[in-house]
Formats: structure tokens, sequence, C-alpha cells
């Protein structure tokens, strides 16, 4: 026997469940993309300037 929602017009519970699986996934690759980008965010701050401290800047004696 196949279970059936109370709601009448509703579509199934197996179609429900896929169409929830799709949009986990989808999800679940957002996530993913978002943790890249942040991964990535990090390292360059945490990247030391080559730059920094070399120009504009005076030393006192």
């Amino acid at each position: 026997m196949t279970p059936t929602n109370s709601k009448p017009g509703s579509p199934p519970l197996e179609q429900q469940f896929a169409d929830l699986r799709v949009r986990f996934e989808e999800r679940s690759e957002e996530l993913d993309t978002a943790r890249a980008a942040n991964r990535e965010l990090m390292a360059q701050l945490n990247r030391p300037d080559p730059g920094a401290g070399v120009t504009g800047t005076r030393v006192r004696s």
C-alpha cells in the first residue's frame, strides 16, 4: 500500500520527497560554492601584502 497525503490535490509523498531531494541538492551546491568563495576571500585577507609598509612610510630617527 502506497502512503497518500491527507490533502486533496497534493502530490503523492514520493513526488514531494523527490522534489525536496532536488531542492536539497541545489542548496547543497550553493552552499559548497559559497564556502569555496569564503575560503578564497579569507586566504586573500590572510596573505601578506608585498607592498605594505614600503611606500608612504617614514622612519623616525
